[in-house]
């Protein structure tokens, strides 16, 4: 459930805006948040100290049952939880609240891998985790528009019809249509501004609907960012492609990957196993 939940969050954050209306829909706290459930969703895949990792996972998940009952207390159709899946926080917290019960009837064994008895365990906790959470990470902070965009639809500056049809426009005759428009500021950076896409024939509708169509023109990934006086169109990505960390961590996995399996032929199988606590 944790590692679905990251995973959901995390692809929310890393494609589209947030709210930014509350502390739990705000960008740096989901992103908080994906990269700690990353991390204790792996730990209790590797089942070290399965009695204090028992106690705690039902500690998380009575925390988030009561959050999301105070979310539909407060009268929130959807939890954030699970990105852009629209889930009633009600049902939410029913499934984790009967989660945490079925944990206490299911108690671990006592005498569980510790990393004295599994020592590789946390070396491949630490690994994995970092290995994920890094590149989740990027691409969170440095996400790229491909979602709804639904803070741009809901801003009112930006409901206004330009009504203009363009012929083959640059990206700064676009930008002054806008300004004229919507009284806001609007800048792009300059190397966005350089390389100016082949925009075509045009019929232009709402403003936010001509920023999201000039975003996603753009030769590399982008994202608008909201300014003090109105909006800038920036790169998303200073390395160019969102899939780059992932492709440079699938590297290092498979290094380690090969690492042990020449320890298994070297050493043995059965040591390979031993050390990580089987």
């Amino acid at each position: 459930m944790l590692l679905t939940a990251a995973w959901s969050k995390g692809h929310k954050l890393a494609t589209d805006s947030t709210w930014e209306k509350n502390l739990w829909d705000s960008r740096s706290f989901l992103a908080s948040l994906v990269v700690f459930e990353i991390g204790f969703g792996l730990w209790l895949v590797f089942g070290l100290y399965p009695k204090w990792t028992w106690s705690g996972a039902i500690s998380l998940l009575v925390a988030f049952a009561s959050f999301n009952v105070f979310l539909s207390l407060k009268g929130e159709k959807t939890c954030p939880c699970f990105g852009k899946g629209n889930i009633d926080p009600g049902l939410v917290a029913l499934v984790e609240a009967l989660s945490a019960l079925g944990l206490v009837f299911c108690q671990p064994r006592a005498n569980g891998p510790t990393l004295l008895s599994a020592p590789w365990r946390l070396y491949g906790f630490g690994s994995i985790y970092l290995l994920v959470s890094v590149p989740a990470l990027l691409n969170m902070v440095y996400y790229s528009r491909q979602g709804l965009s639904l803070d741009l639809r809901s801003d009112k500056h930006l409901d206004k019809v330009l009504g203009h049809k363009l012929r083959q426009p640059s990206s700064e005759e676009i930008l002054e249509l806008l300004r004229e428009s919507t009284d806001l500021e609007f800048t792009i950076d300059d190397l966005l501004r350089q390389r100016s896409p082949d925009y075509g024939y045009w019929s232009t509708g709402k403003a936010w609907s001509v920023m999201i169509a000039m975003g996603e023109k753009q030769w590399t990934p982008t994202r608008w960012e909201k300014t003090d006086y109105g909006y800038h169109l920036a790169v998303a990505t200073p390395w160019g492609s969102s899939a780059l960390p992932w492709i440079l961590s699938s590297l290092v996995a498979g290094i380690i990957g090969l690492y042990l399996v020449q320890v298994g032929r070297l050493q043995g199988h059965e040591v390979l196993l031993r050390r990580f606590g089987f």
